[in-house]
């Protein structure tokens, strides 16, 4: 069951406070803002990485495609992503990809050597992946 965290900012015009605590530890938590332009469509992350955490803002994007998925990728760390068992990229840590076309849904895609399932989505859209060295830790239609 989850608790309510309030938080408190200065009201600045096109600001946005952004904040995460951690629920079981509430010592664990970071705050970020940015500034909002008119028809921003954005992605808030929380992520971590060697026991560090952060939040990181990016814009939502389409790159719709018939008959693949569309993915870009964003990683807590370097990890080698390949399609059809060819390595395409290397991730950078706490920033996203450009888009990937993956024809083949239950492991055309691996990140870190581990295969992407991607069938939960369907075939034409955009996807968000975040990914660590697991692989996919969630998968949202851009």
């Amino acid at each position: 069951m989850g608790s309510r965290y309030n938080y408190s900012y200065k009201v600045i015009n096109n600001m946005i406070n952004l904040g995460v605590k951690d629920s079981i530890n509430a010592n664990k938590e970071e705050r970020i803002n940015t500034t909002l332009s008119n028809n921003d469509d954005l992605w808030v992350i929380a992520w971590q990485s060697s026991g560090k955490r952060a939040l990181s803002v990016i814009d939502k994007k389409q790159n719709n495609t018939a008959d693949v998925f569309n993915v870009r990728l964003f990683a807590n760390g370097e990890y080698d992503v390949s399609i059809d068992d060819k390595k395409v990229l290397t991730t950078k840590k706490g920033s996203v990809t450009a888009f990937l076309a993956v024809s083949n849904c239950a492991n055309g895609l691996k990140v870190a050597n581990q295969a992407i399932d991607l069938c939960a989505g369907n075939f034409g859209a955009s996807y968000l992946l975040v990914v660590d060295s697991n692989g996919k830790r969630v998968m949202a239609e851009e």
